[in-house]
C-alpha cells in the first residue's frame, strides 16, 4: 500500500524543491533549453551556431508528425559558481529513444538508440557521469542528440548535481521502472502457471483460466519492457504482440472481476475479447498510424473497466465479503494506473511521470491472486471437511458391510459344504455305486467266477480310492491327483511287466481346474490304464500330458495287441470314457490297430491361469 501512495504522490509532486536545491547548488533542474529538429543523420558533430535553434521547455514534448526517423538536438546549460571538487552526475528520467550526450561540446557517452535497423525503447532512467576535466566554473553547455521515429519526443526534466543528491533519485526510479518489472514479471508468470495448472485439472473453474491468462498476459507485457532495442525486422510484430498482451490482459482481468461479481454473459465476454484482438490487428494493418492514435484504443476499453469496478464494488457493498472488497479496491487502483499511463502516452501529462501500469497492475494482480488463493484454500478446507464426513460415513458403512459379509460368508460356507456333500454322493453313486451294482448282478447271476469277482472288487476299490484322493487334494490340484494315480497303478503294471513312461509338460501348480473336471480326467486315465492291464498285453505304455495356450491335452499310447474299433464289446468302458469327456466339454479320440492303442484327450481352458 505504501508503494501505491508513493506512485500517486510522484504523479503530482515535483521530487525536488527547486529553490532550495538551486540555492545550495547541489542539484540544478534543467527546465529550459533549445531544440533543433533535422532529418536523420549518422553524423555526431554538434550543429554550428548558425543553426535555427528554437526555445524548448523540457516538461513538453516535441512532435514527429511524419513518424519517420529524424534527428533531434536538445541544448541547455547549467551554471557553477566554481569548479567542483568531485564529478557531478547528469540524471535523465526519460531518455526513451537513447542518444549521445555532450558536455561543453565534448562527447561523454552514447546510449544505443534508434537507427535505420533498430528501434529504441528505454523504459528506464539514465545516470551520466560528468568528469571534472570537462566541467568549468561559470556556464556549462549540455547537448543531447536523439534519433527517433516515435510520434513525440520528451525527456522529462534533467537534473545536474552531486552524486549523493542525484543517485538516490536515480536508484528509486530505476528500481520502480526496471528491477520491479523483473520481480513482477517473475511473480506473474509463476502465478499464471499455477492457476492454469489448477484450471487444467478442474476445467469447470473458468475463473482460474481467466485470471491465469490475465496474469500471463501482464507478465509478458512486463517482460516486453525489459527489451530496449528491437530490430526493425521484428518491430511491427513485437509491437503487435505488446498491444495483444496489453489488451487481452486488461479485458481478461475485467471478465474475471465481472464473474467474481456474479455477472456472466457470453455475448459480453465474446465482444470484449473481439475488441481486445482489434488492437494488434490494427497495428499489423496501420503500422505507425495506429501508434499515433493508440491512446483511443486504450480509452475504448475504459467503459468495460468502469463497469467491472462498479459491478464488483456493488457486490462488495451488498454482500460484504472481504475478498470482494479487496477485488474492488484492487480493480479501482488498476483502472487508475491504466488511465494514468494512457494520459502519459497521449502527451496529456508530463513526460517525466512514471508509467504505473507495468508496476501497479502486477501488484494488484498479485493481491487478487492472494484473494483467489484464499478462496481456493477455503474450498480445499470445505472439501477436506466433506472428505472427513464421507470417511466417517464410509467407515460406518464398512462396518455394516463387514457384518453383512460375515453373514454371507457363513451362508456361502454352508452352501459349499452342501455342494461338496452332493458331489460326494453323486461320485459315489455314479462310480462306486454303479460298480458295486454291476458286480452284485454278475455274482447273483452266477456268471462271475472268483477271479472276475476279485477283479470287480479291485475296480470298486480303485474307484473308491479315486474319489477319496480327490477329496483329500488341495483345491484344484491336478498335479498331485495324477501323481497319486500313477503311484497306485505303477505296481500293478510292473507286476505284468508293463513299463510305464510318465511325462508331464508345462503343468505347474498355477494350473487351476475345477475339481469335477479333475475327477473326470482321473477316471479316464484310470479306465485307460485298467484296459491296458486287462486287455492290451502290452510291454510299454507312454503317458504324455501337455499344458499350453490351446488348453490341456494328454495322450496314452501302448504297444499292445489292439482291438477292432468296428466290433462291439460287452463292456462299457470306452463308452463311459466318451461320456465323461463330453460332460466337461472335452474331446476324446481312441484309435487302435495291431500295433497298439492310442488315446487322445483335449480340453480348452477358458482362462489358462485361473480356471
Amino acid at each position: 500500500m505504501k508503494l501505491f501512495i508513493l506512485f500517486f504522490t510522484l504523479l503530482w509532486l515535483n521530487p525536488f524543491n527547486t529553490s532550495e536545491l538551486a540555492a545550495a547548488d547541489f542539484v540544478q533542474p534543467l527546465t529550459q533549453g533549445e531544440v533543433l529538429k533535422r532529418d536523420y543523420t549518422e553524423a555526431t558533430a554538434p550543429p554550428d551556431a548558425s543553426a535555427a535553434w528554437q526555445p524548448f521547455s523540457f516538461d513538453q514534448r516535441l512532435g514527429n508528425e511524419r513518424q519517420e526517423l529524424i534527428t533531434v538536438w536538445f541544448r541547455t546549460e547549467f551554471k557553477l559558481d566554481q569548479r567542483p571538487e568531485e564529478p557531478l552526475k547528469l540524471y535523465l528520467p526519460r531518455l526513451f529513444q537513447g542518444g549521445a550526450i555532450y558536455l561543453n561540446e565534448t562527447l561523454l557517452t552514447r546510449i544505443p538508440g534508434a537507427d535505420p535497423q533498430t528501434q529504441a525503447r528505454w523504459l528506464r532512467p539514465h545516470l551520466i557521469n560528468l568528469p571534472l576535466d570537462s566541467l568549468q566554473a561559470g556556464r556549462n553547455s549540455l547537448l543531447l542528440k536523439v534519433d527517433t521515429r516515435w510520434p513525440s519526443v520528451g525527456l522529462g526534466t534533467p537534473l545536474v548535481g552531486t552524486s549523493d543528491r542525484i543517485t538516490p533519485e536515480y536508484d528509486q526510479r530505476y528500481f520502480i521502472e526496471q528491477e520491479l518489472i523483473v520481480i513482477s514479471a517473475t511473480v506473474l508468470l509463476m502465478g499464471a502457471l499455477f492457476l492454469l495448472v489448477i484450471w487444467l485439472r478442474r476445467p469447470k473453474e473458468v475463473s482460474y483460466a481467466l485470471f491465469g491468462l490475465a496474469m500471463l498476459a501482464w507478465g509478458l507485457r512486463s517482460s516486453y519492457n525489459l527489451w530496449p532495442l528491437i530490430p526493425m525486422d521484428y518491430w511491427l510484430l513485437s509491437r503487435a504482440g505488446f498491444y495483444a498482451v496489453t489488451g487481452f490482459g486488461n479485458i481478461l482481468l475485467c471478465l474475471f472481476i465481472l464473474r467474481a461479481a456474479g455477472i456472466h454473459h457470453y455475448w459480453l465476454e465474446r465482444l470484449a475479447l473481439v475488441y481486445a484482438a482489434l488492437g494488434p490487428l490494427a497495428m499489423l494493418v496501420l503500422d505507425d498510424l495506429f501508434v499515433k492514435w493508440d491512446a483511443l484504443w486504450y480509452l475504448g476499453a475504459m467503459p468495460l473497466n468502469v463497469f467491472a469496478v462498479v459491478a464488483i464494488a456493488r457486490a462488495a457493498w451488498f454482500q460484504r465479503n472481504w475478498d470482494q472488497v479487496a477485488l474492488a479496491v484492487g480493480m479501482g487502483l488498476g483502472v487508475a494506473a491504466f488511465l494514468h499511463d494512457t494520459l502519459v502516452q497521449a502527451g496529456w501529462m508530463p513526460s517525466s511521470g512514471f508509467y504505473l501500469s507495468h508496476v501497479a497492475v502486477p501488484l494488484i494482480l498479485c493481491s487478487m491472486g492472494l484473494v483467489l488463493t484464499a478462496r481456493f484454500t477455503e474450498a480445499l478446507q470445505r472439501e477436506e471437511n466433506t472428505s472427513q464426513e464421507l470417511a466417517a460415513r464410509v467407515k460406518q458403512k464398512e462396518e455394516s458391510l463387514k457384518a453383512s459379509y460375515e453373514t454371507v460368508r457363513k451362508m456361502e460356507a454352508e452352501q459349499v459344504r452342501t455342494q461338496e456333500r452332493q458331489r460326494i454322493m453323486r461320485d459315489m453313486h455314479d462310480g462306486l455305486g454303479s460298480q458295486l451294482l454291476s458286480s452284485l448282478i454278475l455274482v447273483e447271476s452266477g456268471e462271475a467266477d472268483q477271479k472276475q469277482v476279485a477283479q470287480l472288487l479291485r475296480e470298486c476299490l480303485d474307484d473308491m480310492r479315486l474319489v477319496i484322493d480327490t477329496l483329500s487334494l488341495d483345491e484344484e490340484d491336478l498335479v498331485t491327483a495324477l501323481g497319486t494315480l500313477r503311484f497306485r497303478m505303477a505296481p500293478r503294471l510292473n507286476t505284468l511287466g508293463i513299463d510305464l513312461h510318465w511325462d508331464l509338460q508345462g503343468l505347474s501348480d498355477d494350473v487351476k481346474i475345477n475339481p469335477d473336471a479333475i475327477l473326470v480326467i482321473l477316471r479316464i486315465v484310470q479306465e485307460a490304464l485298467s484296459n491296458v492291464l486287462k486287455h492290451a498285453k502290452a510291454s510299454k505304455v507312454q503317458f504324455t500330458l501337455q499344458n499350453s495356450e490351446e488348453g490341456l491335452s494328454f495322450s496314452m499310447v501302448d504297444d499292445g495287441c489292439g482291438f477292432n474299433s468296428n466290433q462291439s464289446y460287452p463292456g462299457k468302458g470306452l463308452t463311459n470314457m466318451q461320456h465323461r469327456a463330453a460332460s466337461i466339454d472335452a474331446q476324446l479320440s481312441i484309435n487302435s490297430d495291431a500295433s497298439g492303442t492310442s488315446l487322445h484327450f483335449h480340453k480348452r481352458l477358458e482362462c489358462h491361469a485361473d480356471q
